[in-house]
């Protein structure tokens, strides 16, 4: 059963990196920092919290897995 859910995680983080990379893809380096208005985050700013919150999900797995 867990190397399914591993599978499964697997999968879909590819898969949703794969379309986000396409994304921005299409967008310029100045509208990756555009903020819509002033109480909105651009897309930089929520790829980096995306990016922080994916980094501390696989370091709590690491401590997991050690214990």
């Amino acid at each position: 059963m867990l190397k399914l859910l591993k599978q499964t995680h697997i999968h879909f983080l590819d898969w949703n990196l794969k379309r986000i990379t396409r994304c921005l893809c299409e967008l310029t380096e100045e509208q990756v920092w555009q903020r819509p208005n002033g109480s909105s985050n651009s897309v930089g700013n929520q790829m980096l919290h995306l990016c922080g919150n994916i980094q501390q999900w696989v370091i709590a797995g690491l401590v997991v897995c050690q214990h």
